[in-house]
């Protein structure tokens, strides 16, 4: 009789299911102190360029509007020419809890405007009659954006990517030490499609130089051109497409596996063209999450500071004295409000910090999906402090070998080979040796 077979399920690997469950785990890394540090100090820098950038050329280098982010460094809504980037997170965290306040998570959807708000230098491609001001500034902002972020937001994939994939923990110093050794291929990876869309315009712009020929250069360049034309426009809107939604990749990809910028772009723009659908879903699955954290992070630091301005003075009210009118209070007052704006900051460094970490999250997905790697594979460096051990024992080695002990020189010294046999040949004693040696028996 056939018995049933039954089999028991111990445990379900429920990454290997739904491996977007990976993404989840990037909140907690972002709210670690140190990729806070990072994140809270990159956005301060990004910020101060932006507005030293528009005072400098006296307009704005902003090309899709200004977001939440950028906006928030205004001191007054009122006057939006004067700016301050320490005072940006009074904007982005609310004064106290309130779920209506108007720092809310919808106005700063993280991922959605960290990827707007990185690339706004691409939208000026689009300006249409752009001044040489507006131009210069554009630029400038872009290189401004590529050097801070390729730096701090660099050490951040580093630590998302070792910490995602194996779960060990990366130190600052040692993500700041990958960062500045990568920070080439963080920077030139993006400089790549950019560089080969500009090839493409120069060349399509000399061939437009043919319009000034009366008569002969409109027909030549609609008759035998213009089918060039179309396919450069091909070219450029593919570059520019897989450049505007895939450059974060590139982030991942030298963080994950090391490697510099050529790879990353090739894996950025494969991962982007071959999984979309994917892609798009990974993405709102983090901006839905990111949005969730932000909206806990940013009450829950409002409290933090609202609760901490009404406890100290709480028993001191109750003596009906006017706080304003204590001697060395102004002072004083301007402290406090240094270490509460620090508090603030080091809560908005989660803005960029989940960013960049959600972006190795969906990249190690991505590569599961595309190259069928497992989410585990990360490149580690090596320790370089065990090399000249290595090397000494390596020297000593051959020396020990080389000694051959006593006992074995005089077995050799006994024996003699013989060069037509190959067999040893024992000397034997002669009789004067003998009697020699029996002469002090007798005595």
């Amino acid at each position: 009789m056939k018995q049933d077979q039954y089999a028991h399920v111990r445990s379900v690997n429920w990454l290997d299911i739904c491996p977007w469950l990976n993404i989840l785990k990037s909140v907690q890394v972002a709210i670690s102190f140190r990729v806070l540090l990072l994140g809270a100090v990159g956005l301060f820098l990004m910020l101060t360029g932006q507005i030293l950038i528009e005072q400098m050329f006296g307009e704005s280098p902003k090309n899709a509007g200004e977001t939440y982010i950028s906006q928030s460094a205004t001191i007054s809504p009122a006057d939006a020419t004067k700016k301050c980037p320490w005072t940006a997170p009074n904007r982005l965290i609310p004064q106290k809890p309130d779920a209506m306040a108007e720092a809310s998570p919808l106005n700063t959807p993280p991922v959605i405007s960290n990827w707007l708000e990185l690339s706004d230098p691409l939208f000026g491609i689009f300006n249409e009659a752009p001044t040489v001001k507006k131009w210069a500034s554009t630029i400038l902002y872009g290189f401004w954006i590529l050097f801070v972020w390729g730096f701090f937001g660099g050490a951040i994939c580093r630590i998302a990517a070792v910490q995602l994939a194996v779960g060990e923990r990366v130190g600052i110093v040692e993500a700041l030490r990958f960062s500045c050794r990568k920070w080439l291929s963080f920077v030139g990876a993006p400089f790549m499609p950019l560089l080969g869309m500009a090839i493409v315009i120069l060349v399509c712009g000399l061939i437009g130089i043919l319009v000034l020929i009366p008569y002969v250069g409109p027909f030549l360049i609609a008759l035998v051109f213009y089918p060039m034309l179309l396919v450069a426009g091909f070219v450029l809107s593919v570059l520019l497409l897989g450049l505007f939604f895939g450059w974060p990749l590139m982030w991942g990809t030298i963080a994950t596996e090391g490697t510099d910028g050529f790879d990353a772009l090739s894996r950025s723009y494969a991962y982007t063209f071959q999984r979309p659908l994917r892609y798009l879903f990974y993405v709102v699955v983090a901006m839905i999450l990111g949005i969730l954290s932000w909206l806990l992070i940013s009450h829950f630091t409002a409290a933090v500071v609202f609760l901490t301005e009404r406890a100290y003075l709480s028993i001191v009210g109750l003596f009906g004295t006017n706080v304003a009118d204590i001697s060395g209070m102004t002072t004083g007052t301007n402290i406090m409000s240094f270490w509460l704006t620090g508090a603030k900051w080091l809560a908005c460094g989660f803005i960029f910090s989940y960013f960049w970490t959600a972006v190795c999250g969906i990249y190690l997905t991505l590569r599961r999906d595309v190259d069928a790697r497992e989410i585990d594979e990360v490149y580690l460096e090596e320790p370089e402090e065990d090399l000249p051990v290595e090397e000494e024992e390596a020297t000593e080695t051959p020396a020990e070998d080389d000694a051959t002990p006593p006992a074995e020189e005089e077995a050799s010294g006994d024996a003699e080979v013989d060069e037509e046999s190959d067999e040893p040949v024992v000397l034997e004693e002669t009789p004067e040796d003998e009697s020699a040696d029996e002469e002090p028996k007798s005595e």
